[in-house]
């Protein structure tokens, strides 16, 4: 029995990985204004929660909408738009970041799901927290988006 085993998850791995890689790979139809990478830089706990709203645009020719944008942690959150995004339009996802009770350096992903062939596409934030009595008792510039773009699909 244990061969039967290898032999079945050898095969459905590679399956599994190569259907989800086909399905959340940014295809034309989509275009992410900016990237989907944003660097907040310093982020101070006391100034509290910061935000980017990442820009997409409908370079395809039918009308998608947004399903569902999700974030990996509780210390992140995703609003979006919620109108039907025609041909040459663009929508929006906000992302937030709160830095209370964090500390050093931060990846955070949202994983934006629309009815486009593109499936889904995966956003990122980055920046470093820099807790209270640290010179985190500053207000975050970064609440105000100073911060810059890095990559784009």
């Amino acid at each position: 029995m244990p061969k039967r085993k290898t032999i079945c998850t050898a095969f459905l791995l590679p399956l599994t990985l190569t259907g989800w890689s086909l399905h959340c790979t940014a295809q034309k139809e989509l275009s992410w204004v900016g990237g989907t990478v944003f660097v907040f830089g310093d982020v101070f706990e006391a100034g509290g929660t910061v935000r980017h709203r990442f820009l997409l645009r409908n370079a395809g020719e039918a009308t998608f909408h947004i399903l569902s944008a999700r974030p990996g942690c509780d210390c992140t959150s995703a609003v979006y738009d919620t109108r039907s995004v025609q041909p040459g339009d663009t929508a929006w996802v906000e992302v937030s970041y709160d830095p209370h009770g964090q500390e050093g350096p931060f990846r955070e992903r949202v994983r934006v799901e629309t009815d486009s062939p593109a499936g889904c596409n995966t956003l990122f934030i980055k920046g470093t927290v820099v807790p209270s009595g640290d010179g985190g008792d500053r207000p975050s510039a970064a609440r105000q988006e100073v911060g810059t773009a890095e990559g784009r699909d």
